[in-house]
């Protein structure tokens, strides 16, 4: 069973969120290779995620620039990703994070 992620998407450039995904699981295992593989598909991480009020790490905030789908010009992207141990359901009281 892999890790479990949800992506929120940010255009910076416009200043506004434009979607997000389910949380869904990932094939990585390993916190680490699961990290170098949002680099390479998101860019640059610019930040880690926290939860209050224990300052907890739940993920991370990536920066590339993308091309709009619909024109030439291009924008920055915010990508933030938060990691899951496994798949919350509705039952969960707590949310099971990876980190230490």
């Amino acid at each position: 069973m892999g890790l479990c992620i949800q992506e929120i998407f940010i255009n910076e450039t416009e200043g506004c969120r434009f979607g997000e995904s389910d949380i869904y699981e990932t094939s990585y295992q390993n916190i680490g290779k699961l990290y170098r593989s949002l680099i390479k598909e998101h860019g640059k991480c610019t930040g880690k995620m926290y939860r209050e009020p224990h300052d907890k790490q739940i993920g991370w905030v990536f920066l590339k620039k993308d091309k709009y789908e619909n024109s030439k010009e291009f924008y920055l992207k915010s990508t933030w990703v938060m990691v899951y141990a496994k798949k919350p359901t509705i039952s969960t009281k707590t949310y099971p994070y990876p980190f230490k």
